[in-house]
């Protein structure tokens, strides 16, 4: 038998140093991806932590921002309202003015009967002519005869 084709794995011998260098290796290669894969899982805990952070950051924007436009509506609604109103008061104030300007108009009437009525019920039989003129063009309540007209 000459030449040997086939090598016998029994028959080698690796150096001892070789093979504590491959098993290091191994070692080292299992260690890395055991701390990527630790890395990675951490990764995508803060990923998720994120994410969910994220989400309630906006729907909190969402609901600023609702709240925001919604306070903005009631504002130019009650700005609005507050326009009618000053408009009603500015109405109604007009009309008390109108209602006044009547009263004080009733109030000189009235008192224009009551100087009538007081001439009316005074005894006119021993008034002179003389008295009626001078109570004519003064203004003397007691004698006064009103002028004819003057309401």
């Amino acid at each position: 038998m000459g030449k040997k084709s086939d090598m016998d794995v029994t028959q080698m011998r690796l150096p001892i140093a070789v093979v504590i260098a491959i098993i290091a290796q191994s070692g080292a290669g299992i260690w890395y991806f055991a701390q990527q894969n630790a890395t990675i899982a951490t990764m995508e805990n803060t990923i998720a932590q994120l994410e969910e952070n994220s989400m309630r950051m906006i729907e909190s924007i969402e609901s600023d921002t609702r709240d925001w436009v919604n306070l903005q509506r009631d504002v130019k609604d009650n700005m609005l309202f507050i326009n009618d109103l000053r408009d009603d008061v500015s109405e109604e104030n007009t009309l008390l003015q109108f209602l006044r300007a009547d009263v004080e108009s009733a109030l000189r009437k009235i008192a224009q009967m009551e100087i009538q009525i007081r001439y009316l019920d005074k005894d006119h039989t021993n008034i002179t002519m003389d008295q009626a003129a001078r109570a004519a063009t003064s203004n003397d309540k007691d004698y006064g005869h009103p002028v004819a007209g003057s309401y």
